[in-house]
């Protein structure tokens, strides 16, 4: 009898795991895939001239050595993906550098003797929002801004301005079982430059909020390509259920790209799937 009755609690405790791991699995699978996309022209949005970068811009993957050289002769901590690129002006070099909004000028020589370190001011010139609703909610904002570069002069009387696009995306949802509004929010933003040569450099950050209790996230990976004709930054995010022998599994890919005609693009795609198993 007291065999019976175990084989039954236990018949009964794995039956309501499977329950609730199938409807925290069912409440956080998408209805079906998801794709959007969206396109600016720079001329169509500001009406004003953007300001290209007059010599050409190494990114950091073609410079790496040097400028890992110039950082560490500095007391700066900097995370290299913020790099924004490297130019040449005569005898020294400028290195653009970009953090949680702030540009950072670094001159150097050809030894990477580091000669200034200046504080940039991105000044804003236009801004313009756009927003779309669906099985996503999508926001999008573009703003313009104008930054003035010191040229290696012992005076700092040398200077000349460059313009700069700074593009978020972010991406949510609601769902059944959530906190609040913004469920699966999912926000990346670049920023860009262009240089005489069409090359494109960007440097980008994107942060995650779940706001869930089934979810969690299992990925976060971030992406960014400067390149001759196009940058480019996105993120690819992963959630997975709660729970057990059941789960839904969701990824979302957001990307901000612009090319060297200075034609925007957004767009986002997701998919998600149910998977047996133990986990």
């Amino acid at each position: 009898m007291y065999e019976l009755s175990s084989k039954k609690l236990i018949f009964i405790t794995i039956s309501l795991i499977l329950v609730i791991s199938l409807i925290s699995a069912l409440v956080t699978l998408p209805a079906e895939p998801y794709h959007s996309s969206n396109e600016f022209k720079f001329s169509e949005l500001f009406n004003t001239s953007f300001h290209k970068y007059p010599v050409p811009l190494s990114s950091y993957s073609a410079s790496s050595g040097y400028i890992d050289s110039v950082i560490d002769s500095t007391s700066l901590r900097i995370d290299p993906q913020n790099v924004i690129g490297l130019s040449e002006f005569g005898a020294a070099n400028i290195i653009l550098i970009e953090s949680e909004g702030n540009i950072t000028e670094i001159i150097a020589d050809d030894r990477a003797n580091v000669l200034e370190i200046n504080a940039l001011e991105m000044k804003p010139v236009g801004s313009r929002e756009f927003s779309a609703t669906g099985n996503l909610m999508e926001s999008t904002v573009i703003e313009l801004y104008e930054l003035e570069i010191l040229l290696p002069d012992p005076d700092k009387s040398s200077s000349l301005t460059v313009s700069a696009l700074e593009i978020s995306h972010e991406s949510w949802e609601d769902q059944i079982g959530c906190k609040g509004d913004k469920n699966k929010d999912v926000y990346i933003e670049g920023l860009f430059f262009i240089d005489s040569s069409d090359n494109v450099l960007v440097v980008g950050n994107s942060e995650v909020l779940t706001n869930c209790t089934l979810l969690s996230v299992t990925e976060n990976k971030e992406h960014s390509q400067s390149g001759k004709t196009f940058g480019e930054f996105y993120n690819s995010v992963k959630w997975e259920s709660k729970g057990l022998f059941i789960c839904s599994k969701s990824e979302r890919e957001p990307h901000i790209v612009v090319d060297k005609f200075i034609t925007i693009k957004t767009w986002v795609a997701e998919d998600s799937w149910l998977i047996l198993g133990l986990f």
